[in-house]
């Protein structure tokens, strides 16, 4: 049961997000919005559309490290007398039944889901390159770099030019930290082994790349990695 709830919560989240996304205009025009006129004055399409990204990536980031490692527990069986049985429950017995469709769906939420999500993050902010930052960004496209700002920039505001994609690199590490892990096994010492790892190239990452703008947040990191 929690696997095809945390399957289905993102698309309920973006599916409700986008119903908002386009009623609010509607409500405001019959005046629902005038109960505030502050409120009423900064309302606008595009407004509306940068909340729009601003909740989206904050639910995508939230729960992309939840969701991932559910999927990865649905492949994660152990054998007893013979028989392989689900870890997360022990009444289902893999390779067989209803596993392979559970199977087959966690299949597809690896493609929409792990590997969807950072590629789809990926490709916006590389289609979006030039505009990323105020330094490089052309004279006469200001006006494309304070939109793609607005719109993107939870994502990689934080980071130097070099590094604009290193919120991803953050995702894949927590990623191998969770799922990476489970896929091991519990009781393995490989385990401790993939997770000092994974945590010694990150603290490499961030010396030789110093991702970030401010000098104290890659201190900061430096420290906590």
């Amino acid at each position: 049961p929690r696997f095809v709830f945390q399957m289905f919560l993102l698309p309920t989240i973006y599916l409700v997000t986008s119903l908002a996304y386009k009623i609010s205009p509607c409500l405001c025009k019959r005046g629902w919005c005038k109960c505030c006129a502050k409120r009423a004055a900064l309302f606008t399409r595009e407004s509306t559309r940068t909340r729009l990204f601003e909740v989206l990536f904050l639910a995508t980031y939230a729960f992309y490290t939840s969701i991932s490692t559910t999927i990865f527990r649905v492949f994660k069986c152990r054998h007893i007398q013979g028989k392989w049985y689900l870890e997360a429950q022990f009444q289902v017995e893999c390779f067989e039944g209803s596993w392979w469709g559970y199977a087959g769906f966690a299949s597809l939420g690896i493609l929409a889901y792990v590997i969807g999500i950072p590629f789809a993050l990926f490709y916006v902010l590389r289609r979006n390159r030039r505009y990323l930052f105020e330094e490089e960004c052309p004279p006469r496209e200001m006006h494309k770099h304070a939109l793609v700002k607005r719109r993107f920039g939870a994502i990689y505001d934080a980071y130097s030019p070099k590094a604009y994609y290193f919120d991803l690199v953050d995702m894949l590490r927590r990623l191998l930290l969770t799922g990476g892990l489970i896929v091991l096994g519990e009781r393995s010492n490989s385990q401790i082994l993939l997770g000092a790892l994974v945590c010694v190239c990150w603290l490499c990452c961030v010396l030789a790349y110093q991702p970030y703008r401010a000098k104290w947040d890659n201190i900061l990191s430096t420290m906590l990695s």
